[in-house]
């Protein structure tokens, strides 16, 4: 009986160590399966592309503009429709893409609580300037002048047009950040979010710097500290907060570069790098047509990596062709043909931006860009440019480059968004660079690299790019039209230098880089668009140091507060009923303000030859006229254009829309 007893007990034991050793077994092969997959997740696992996603979604948002208004649908049903289309098609093809396998943790806040101050700097910076945006309606001139003003006519027909219009921008200009607009107004009735794309690109802009400088043969050691800096210039702080169409460009000119470089790396796809970069580029022209000179560089990086070019399939190849095509400035070049007979939409230059003789150009240009970059952020005096130029010099300018009398006889006493460059801080930190460039071929040779000769064909066709641009185009704005090229021209000059990383510690490199921070700092609270300090501070005190430069501080202020809704005195009267309302502007005039409240009425162009009967037929009842174009541009009074139309003057008020002009007068016409 006992020894029965001891037997079972041991076969029990005995099985007992049986399921002990297969769960210990099953254990150690599960938990293997787990560190395998959690070591294959830490190797095949890369950080979500933002940038490719930007890239993406700004394309989508352009295409899908232009394929919406084709069917007449540009509303909310066609852009969820579109909206789904997009998500399918990033999932069908999100392995061709580069989407698969991808892990959302790719910020690191780590780089944030580091010793360094340049990226701490920078994130104050990029929080102030997203208080600045959200707090201030955007009152950028060109914005409620043309860019707005044809989103609405566009939402108002569902559907982009051809607008008959004195503001001839709303037809000629690129669309791409229209596009970009049309989603965000189309599903919240607003204007408010816009300044959201700059950011976006803003947030984007360190990293792209980083990556696309260190592919060129940069130290990385100084792209570092270049990532922090060149995103401190005057054009890209005013203009993140803003509703300029600028800065959100110069990102879609590195990610062109960014992935056509990254093409011959290892495990780099090559067809979808190129997709990226194609579209990147075709973006940057959408945004600005004076951004296609950069496509000499470009082709040039491509062609120096063609080999991928021969394994891409045909009928992909073609594909991307055509999708970059439609997101790029050729529908825009194609419509202004076929209505202008000129790719530009200004055949016989009627707008004076195009030169004949490039030396002027260089001249010229040159002088607006060295002026707009060394100018300091506040000066308290006018002085007059013309008085500082020679005689002949000046007589030579004014009769073969009309605009540049445009620009101001005067230097702005504070910077403005509208023509700020890259500005005194960074500017003063290149040339830092190049002295100390000489500095080291004399004195410390050990601080001198070899050249990289790889990204010299790239810096070269550039320049040559650089130069098409300012011997051809006529612009007061060039130092802001330069915005996208100012990375790349930096890129070359710190290839060309060839300085040893070590160069970031030298105290006076690092004075430099924190006086240029502390200008944007100063820029961004001062700035008339969006303050972020009582402006009557600045009033007061500007008073106190210099009484002329106080009335110069206080209209600027006053205008830029009011700005966004300028037009209120004249708006307020218009009844509510009024579904058309004509419109009578020098074409540069802010219409935006007159459609308010978005949805309620449509404003409408008419000129003094239209007659009543003319009028009558498209519903106008009510027209608003500026005195101006009513003298100067069309040559008639307002006495002798009531008594035409048999009309007569209800209301007349003395408007100031730009501190520059000083008030004008408008009146609203009522018709029989």
């Amino acid at each position: 009986m006992v020894g029965s007893n001891s037997l079972s007990g041991y076969r029990l034991n005995a099985k007992f160590e049986r399921e002990n050793a297969k769960y210990v077994r099953n254990l150690e092969a599960t938990m293997a399966l787990l560190v395998d997959r959690v070591e294959f997740s830490r190797v095949d696992k890369k950080p979500v592309d933002w940038v490719g996603l930007w890239i993406l979604l700004s394309a989508w948002c352009t295409f899908s503009g232009w394929t919406l208004s084709l069917f007449g649908i540009l509303n909310q049903w066609g852009y969820g429709a579109s909206f789904l289309f997009f998500l399918g098609f990033l999932w069908f093809f999100r392995q061709p893409l580069g989407l698969s396998k991808r892990s959302l943790a790719s910020f690191r806040f780590r780089r944030f609580k580091s010793r360094h101050w340049l990226p701490q700097i920078w994130l104050f910076l990029t929080v102030l300037i997203f208080i600045g945006g959200l707090v201030h309606h955007p009152n950028n001139y060109d914005y409620l002048t043309y860019r707005f003003p044809r989103l609405l006519n566009w939402w108002w027909e569902q559907k982009w047009h051809w607008i008959i219009t004195q503001n001839e921008r709303m037809d000629l200009t690129a669309t791409g950040f229209e596009w970009l607009m049309a989603p965000i107004f189309v599903f919240f009735k607003t204007d408010r979010l816009f300044f959201l794309i700059n950011i976006v690109s803003f947030l984007l802009f360190p990293g792209l710097i980083f990556s696309v400088f260190s592919r060129m043969g940069i130290s990385k050691r100084i792209c570092w500290w270049w990532m922090w800096l060149i995103p401190s210039g005057y054009c890209y702080i005013l203009q993140a907060g803003s509703v300029c169409s600028d800065s959100f460009a110069a990102v879609y000119v590195l990610a062109a570069f960014l992935y056509i470089l990254k093409t011959d790396e290892e495990r780099a796809p090559g067809p979808s790098n190129f997709f990226y970069s194609c579209l990147s580029f075709a973006l940057a022209t959408g945004a600005k047509i004076s951004n296609l000179p950069l496509a000499l560089p470009w082709a040039i990086a491509v062609l120096m990596r063609r080999r991928f070019l021969f394994k891409i399939n045909p009928f992909i190849l073609a594909g991307i062709i055509f999708i970059s095509s439609c997101v790029s400035y050729l529908p825009n070049a194609f419509f202004n043909t076929y209505f202008t007979g000129s790719y530009t939409g200004d055949p016989h230059d009627e707008g004076r931006m195009q030169l004949a003789n490039p030396v002027v150009g260089l001249i010229g240009n040159f002088l607006l860009l060295g002026v707009d970059n060394l100018r300091p952020p506040i000066w308290s005096t006018q002085i007059p440019i013309n008085a500082v130029l020679p005689l002949r010099l000046k007589e030579y300018l004014d009769l073969n480059y009309p605009r540049l009398g445009i620009y101001a006889t005067a230097l702005d006493q504070i910077q403005l968004e509208e023509s700020a460059g890259l500005g005194l801080g960074v500017t003063a930190s290149v040339l830092l660079m190049i002295g100390l460039r000489c500095w080291a071929g004399r004195f410390r040779t050990d601080l001198m690299t070899r050249l990289k000769w790889k990204a010299l064909p790239i810096i070269i066709g550039a320049w040559v790019a650089v130069l098409v641009l300012v011997g051809k185009l006529a612009s007061e704005s060039m130092a802001r039209l330069f915005t996208p090229y100012y990375p790349i021209l930096i890129a070359g000059v710190l290839i060309l230098i060839a300085l040893d990383g070590r160069i970031i510690r030298f105290f006076i490199v690092r004075l430099f880089a924190g006086i240029a921070m502390g200008i944007s700092l100063l820029l961004i609270v001062i700035s008339p668009a969006r303050p972020l300090f009582p402006t009557d501070w600045a009033v007061s005190a500007a008073a106190r140091l210099a009484p002329s430069f106080s009335g110069r501080v206080e209209r600027v202020y006053s205008v830029y507060g009011s700005r966004y809704d300028a037009m209120k005195e004249l708006r307020i009267l218009l009844p509510a009923n009024e579904k058309f309302v004509g419109c009578i502007q020098t074409g540069d005039n802010m219409e935006a303000q007159l459609w308010r409240p978005y949805g309620s009425r449509q404003i409408i162009d008419v000129f003094p030859d239209q007659t009543l009967d003319q009028l009558k037929s498209e519903h106008i009842h009510l027209i608003v006229a500026n005195d101006y174009a009513i003298k100067y541009k069309y040559r008639t009074t307002i006495d002798e254009l009531t008594k035409k139309w048999s009309a007569t003057v209800v209301a007349t008020r003395e408007l100031t829309l730009r501190a520059t002009a000083g008030p004008g007068t408008w009146y609203i016409i009522a018709l029989p």
